[in-house]
């Protein structure tokens, strides 16, 4: 017990610089160090409350910013070196990163989170940019693409493998079954020349608490404005929700009412002769 105590308020330091998709649980005293001075950091901050203080500062040529960050907020920083400092609280507080090269995303990238379902799908796409979805849930997914093969341009899928390693694949070269909890897709720019161009995912359990949305980026004068969840279709589940409420609703009324019917003390009425107690006398 003493040895947990211990370790626990040994605080540590992580460092990323090289192109990453990860989570890091951090607790009081803990640091984060992302050296983004010729890439993207895209940050997702516990869905959750907690109770410390999360700080972070990021560091360019045309601005230094102090934030205090807030839980589910997405944070997007360029040309950046940022130090994340969480403190002031011994629960533990997550943080998602992001890493990669400036012209594989930019501030045309959604995180998607919390769905039981998702799709992703227009018709005669035209892609001026490279659009990115940052897929963040806490268990894996079923997907299906439907796209046509003859495509010059062709849609990628980022993630780390079950060797700890990030890895690219295009879309039709994939080689798992299911995608990890956490994934990348990116529609590279160019012009999709099909009728429809189709992604879907979908998982045993959605969470209709939680919302998908763009980042907030920094520094001001390298980001856009984009607030727009693009060609996205979301389910978070909330029929599902419904009825267990429903179900909820009319069950616990339905076994209040059976447990006092049987819960009553009988009443026993006696009649005739055996109302009257038999003595015997001798």
């Amino acid at each position: 017990m003493f040895w947990f105590l211990f370790s626990n308020s040994v605080s540590q330091q992580y460092s990323f610089s090289d192109n990453i998709l990860t989570s890091v649980t951090l607790k009081n005293g803990d640091t984060i160090l992302i050296n983004a001075t010729d890439k993207n950091a895209f940050l997702h901050i516990s869905p959750h409350f907690f109770f410390g203080e999360l700080t972070i500062t990021a560091s360019s040529d045309v601005d230094n910013t102090t934030i205090k960050a807030q839980a589910s907020q997405r944070l997007q920083f360029k040309y950046s070196t940022i130090e994340i400092v969480y403190s002031s609280s011994p629960a533990l507080c997550k943080v998602d990163i992001f890493l990669t090269n400036i012209q594989t995303c930019n501030e045309k990238t959604i995180h998607v989170r919390g769905a039981k379902s998702t799709t992703i799908s227009a018709d005669h796409l035209v892609v001026d940019y490279n659009l990115c979805y940052w897929f963040d849930f806490l268990t894996n997914s079923s997907y299906s693409f439907d796209i046509d093969h003859s495509n010059s341009t062709f849609p990628t899928v980022f993630y780390k493998n079950s060797q700890d390693n990030f890895v690219q694949e295009k879309y039709d070269e994939l080689s798992v079954s299911t995608l990890p909890n956490m994934f990348i897709l990116r529609l590279p720019a160019g012009k999709y020349n099909i009728s429809q161009m189709s992604f879907s995912i979908s998982r045993s359990f959605g969470d209709w608490t939680d919302q998908s949305s763009t980042f907030d980026c920094w520094p001001q004068d390298h980001c856009g404005s984009v607030k727009n969840l693009f060609y996205l279709t979301e389910s978070r589940g909330v029929s599902w929700l419904i009825w267990t409420t429903l179900i909820l609703g009319l069950s616990i009324p339905a076994i209040i009412i059976l447990f006092c019917m049987f819960s009553k003390p009988a009443e026993v009425i006696l009649t005739g002769a055996s109302a009257q107690p038999l003595v015997t006398a001798k």
